[in-house]
């Protein structure tokens, strides 16, 4: 893979509100402000008048760590192998992206759009993923490690492999989510308080959830 070329948000943005789609690897100043340019408004705006699903925007192995980038409409980008370690996603739009093999350590995506996006051997490790919508994704082999999930949105997707060791899912909604071989799950914190309505589950996985909601404070009992 090629080394990042290395350009301004300013120039970011020219480039693509100047039609290019096919930008290669790009990387910019560690903390870029994507979100607080003047032309950042703009810039989504163009982006959801396009057909980004036949024309997406490729961008293999763009380093964007710590990229502001909060509400971004990035739908069907080519990313795999992107740098977005401790950036802030908040509510931006990734569905239906390639991220596989992303780095997105820390980063913040709560309240974000991941649904049919490819996050297989990411690394989401203390990621914020609180209330984000993760429908349908692949999230095979991830390094899920102390992330927080409370409130997403898990419905048929797959965390098979995953490593959920030490993640909080507070009130997830796991219905028909692949579970089978996800690692660290007796560790899941707040684990008996997801919906696992036809979660996709082996013996292993049975296990622990059930050792889980036995397990659970479901009653606050006081006397009369």
């Amino acid at each position: 893979m090629a080394a990042p070329t290395t350009i301004s948000v300013d120039e970011f943005i020219k480039k693509i509100l100047a039609g290019e789609r096919n930008l290669g690897a790009i990387q910019l100043a560690p903390g870029s402000d994507l979100a607080g340019n003047r032309d950042f408004a703009k810039l989504n705006t163009y982006l959801r008048a396009q057909d980004l699903r036949n024309e997406p925007l490729a961008l293999e192995g763009s380093d964007w760590q710590g990229l502001k980038a909060a509400d971004f409409f990035i739908q069907f980008a080519k990313l795999p192998g992107v740098n977005l370690k401790g950036a802030d996603l908040f509510g931006a739009d990734l569905r239906r992206s390639d991220l596989s093999g992303a780095n997105m350590a820390g980063a913040n995506v709560s309240r974000g759009v991941l649904a049919n996006t490819r996050l297989m051997n990411g690394d989401l490790s203390s990621a914020n993923l609180r209330y984000c919508d993760i429908y349908e994704s692949n999230m095979t082999d991830a390094n899920l490690r102390g992330a927080d999930l409370s409130g997403a949105r898990l419905l048929n997707m797959s965390l098979r492999g995953a490593d959920l060791t030490g993640a909080k899912m507070t009130n997830c909604d796991l219905y028909r989510c692949d579970l089978r071989g996800a690692k660290g799950l007796e560790t899941v914190l707040d684990l008996a308080s997801g919906n696992f309505r036809a979660s996709v589950v082996t013996e292993n996985e049975i296990a622990v959830i059930s050792a889980a909601l036995r397990n659970s404070a479901m009653f606050d009992i006081r006397d009369e």
